[in-house]
């Protein structure tokens, strides 16, 4: 799993097991969410970044009431508790927001309660990115109380 993640609020920590299903493998899981824009972050590194080029980022996603699967969400609901989280990139420059684009990320398909589901977005850099102090990729989107998990496999 890639280094750096962080939490926008409450915490992350690695959890067994990931998405190979064995107890010796760990995939990242968010901690004590309280609102819906609380979800796990990444700075990218746009030194090679190019105005123009579009990058893609995708991952497995579960959604977990304490530690084990089994939260719900639906992946054609825009509005409400059902809404599957989706993925972000805000850019900063001099300590103040240049630039958002929402919902680039997102789940993939119908949503399957307990499994691994498939979440990923294309985005194109502009010059927001090439000019930000900070790039950051942030998941967000889903109810309070219910954790988000990562995992690269």
């Amino acid at each position: 799993m890639e280094t750096g993640w962080h939490h926008s609020d409450g915490g992350l920590r690695m959890v067994s097991p990931g998405s190979e299903g064995t107890p010796n493998t760990y995939c990242l899981s968010t901690d004590d969410r309280k609102d819906w824009w609380h979800g796990p972050s990444i700075f990218l590194n746009s030194i090679c970044m190019e105005v123009g080029k579009a990058y893609e980022f995708s991952t497995r996603m579960r959604l977990a009431l304490g530690n084990t699967g089994g939260a719900s969400c639906d992946t054609a609901a825009k509005y409400g508790d059902m809404r599957c989280p989706h993925g972000s990139i805000k850019t900063i420059k001099d300590g103040i927001k240049t630039s958002e684009q929402w919902g680039l990320f997102n789940a993939i398909g119908p949503w399957t309660d307990g499994a691994w589901n498939p979440f990923s977005g294309v985005f194109v850099v502009d010059d927001a990115m090439v000019d930000a102090d900070q790039v950051i990729l942030y998941i967000h989107r889903l109810r309070e109380g219910v954790n988000i998990q990562l995992d690269d496999t």
